[in-house]
């Protein structure tokens, strides 16, 4: 059982790792398409002097027209698709560090003791509550031991 679970938590993590990687190739891919948008914009504000009925105008606008009506589908999600490509794209053992930056693991702890604070002022413990939470919780521990 123990295994299967650890085999279903490394499934996971090379999932999210694909999707990743995926989420960093569009962001790539965004940039590419941005600077195509700014490249033609500034080609356009060339042909306002040139002569809408010469050839090569014509041409270009004909190549242009084709090009923004070819549609793309986006990619559609298959999960066990997923699976199998992040299995084959990752083949050894992750861990969390694989996925989260050392930023990412700053914001997560600074998210914890952020929770941790509001609880503590909303219910007023201090540390001498938990000391005493602790202290019964190992002599509950020893109890049951005995």
């Amino acid at each position: 059982m123990a295994a299967d679970n650890a085999n279903g938590e490394q499934r996971d993590l090379k999932a999210i790792k694909r999707l990743q990687d995926r989420a960093v190739d569009l962001e790539t891919r965004h940039s590419e398409i941005a600077e195509d948008i700014h490249g033609l914009k500034e080609r356009l504000r060339s042909l306002v002097s040139i002569d809408p009925a010469s050839a090569s105008f014509t041409e270009s606008s004909r190549v242009h027209r084709d090009a923004m009506a070819a549609r793309t589908h986006p990619l559609e999600a298959d999960v066990e698709e997923l699976y199998r490509e992040a299995g084959s794209a990752y083949p050894g053992r992750m861990t969390p560090d694989d996925l989260l930056t050392e930023a990412d693991w700053k914001a997560t702890d600074a998210r914890i003791m952020r929770r941790v604070d509001e609880f503590n002022a909303r219910f007023g413990l201090d540390q001498w509550d938990y000391a005493i939470a602790g202290s019964c919780g190992l002599f509950a521990a020893m109890l049951d031991l005995l």
